[in-house]
């Protein structure tokens, strides 16, 4: 009889146990499918994670702000940016930044707040005289796939043999290029250009700025077709707030 007994307890306890863990599972994946996802990429100081997982850049902070007033529930997840596009164009519950408003991308989103304006600028090795024209393509450009870094060369009308467009390579990796004379020119923003000589331990000073060459964008949160339009008049509602 005590066996018996014992055989009971021991069965109810391990019931009242996977009860509790199945629950707490269902609880925390619950928690994890109630919040929104944001997708970026690595795009240092703009959005990039320290040592601990955390995004701390410059459009990272914006937009935690931005939830935090909203008493929004979300995730960032960071995804190589060519894959976060796509992804973005498939599903209609995530959003992305920080995505550059173009032309050609207007139909594609719902653009729901600008973060900030963008200034992209020319940077090399080459001291430019009066007569330089670097559409004519006697210099190698280099640009990240997909990316505003790409849309503002392209403005240029340089010729297609002239521009090497690069997927998964990072602003950092574009101004190594130019350091180790792989590329004659590039195109960034003057925060993620400052940050890449910081990283590389380069002189400042051995590099040129052009700035007849220039690219005026503006940086968006924005969503994919479809997306819960309540939580999108929650974010811009937090904006003004």
């Amino acid at each position: 009889m005590q066996v018996i007994i014992r055989i009971i307890s021991a069965t109810f306890i391990a019931t009242i146990c996977i009860s509790l863990c199945f629950g707490n599972y269902l609880f925390a994946q619950d928690n994890i499918d109630n919040k929104i996802i944001l997708l970026t990429d690595h795009f240092p100081p703009l959005s990039y994670q320290n040592e601990k997982g955390e995004f701390i850049g410059t459009a990272d902070k914006i937009i935690h702000k931005l939830f935090k007033n909203a008493n929004l529930h979300y995730q960032i997840k960071s995804y190589p940016w060519k894959r976060a596009l796509q992804m973005v164009s498939k599903q209609e519950d995530v959003l992305i930044y920080p995505l550059s408003r173009t032309e050609n991308r207007e139909d594609d989103y719902v653009w729901i707040t600008p973060l900030f304006s963008l200034k992209i600028k020319t940077y090399g090795l080459t001291k430019p005289n009066a007569t330089f024209d670097i559409t004519k393509g006697n210099h190698q450009f280099a640009c990240i796939k997909t990316t505003i870094n790409c849309l503002a060369v392209n403005s240029l009308k340089i010729p297609e043999s002239a521009l090497s467009e690069i997927s998964n390579i990072s602003t950092v990796q574009l101004v190594k290029m130019v350091a180790k004379k792989r590329v004659d020119f590039i195109m960034m923003t003057e925060i993620e250009f400052e940050y890449a000589i910081k990283i590389l331990n380069l002189d400042r000073k051995t590099f040129t700025k052009i700035e007849k060459y220039n690219y005026v964008a503006t940086d968006y949160l924005a969503a994919s077709k479809g997306f819960d339009q309540d939580i999108i008049e929650k974010i811009k509602a937090a904006v003004t707030n």
